[in-house]
């Protein structure tokens, strides 16, 4: 398959990633994870907790909202989905579940905390990953239709959602 990818479009490196075993394409796929939770602390540390709850028109959810709920999401694709515990208080599954809103909440929740999170869980998902804890994966096909049948596959749809949610914040953060 590389061969035929690099004859087709030599100019292209991306076909290397054909020649990579899944090891090294998961480890890749964890540091990715890592850049974009790095962006997306950025966006909860240069704002003030106002323009973190603001809902502009036209949107369901706030920038915290959206950071929050790409942490809940990826302990639920990597952990629940592999029979795992989940490795952040369960209060944050209420919290930022698909289907939850920050209007339910009682109390905005601590920027801190989730920022702390934000930041160790990756690499908690890099030493489990490592200790083989997810051989028993159950297969999952999300909203769009994508099909998660082991935790690889599962790792690098969760950059693919964790990319769409960074784009809804940034997109808030123009409208502040």
């Amino acid at each position: 398959m590389a061969e035929i990818c690099s004859k087709l479009y030599p100019k292209i490196k991306i076909y290397g990633i054909l020649n990579k075993t899944e090891g090294e394409k998961v480890k890749e796929e964890i540091q990715l994870l890592k850049l974009i939770r790095k962006f997306v602390v950025t966006q909860l540390t240069e704002l003030n907790e106002k323009d973190l709850v603001h809902i502009p028109e036209g949107f369901g959810n706030n920038i915290l909202w959206n950071a929050g709920h790409i942490l809940t999401s990826q302990q639920v694709l990597h952990y629940s989905l592999g029979n795992q515990e989940i490795k952040i208080p369960k209060k944050y599954m209420l919290l930022y579940r698909k289907g939850s809103s920050p209007k339910d909440w009682q109390k905005t929740p601590s920027v801190d905390e989730l920022t702390e999170l934000l930041l160790s869980t990756p690499e908690l998902l890099e030493g489990d990953y490592k200790k083989a804890i997810f051989n028993d994966f159950n297969s999952y096909t999300t909203s769009n239709g994508i099909s998660l049948n082991n935790i690889e596959e599962s790792i690098a749809f969760n950059n693919f959602h964790e990319g769409l949610h960074l784009g809804v914040m940034t997109s808030i953060r123009k409208l502040l």
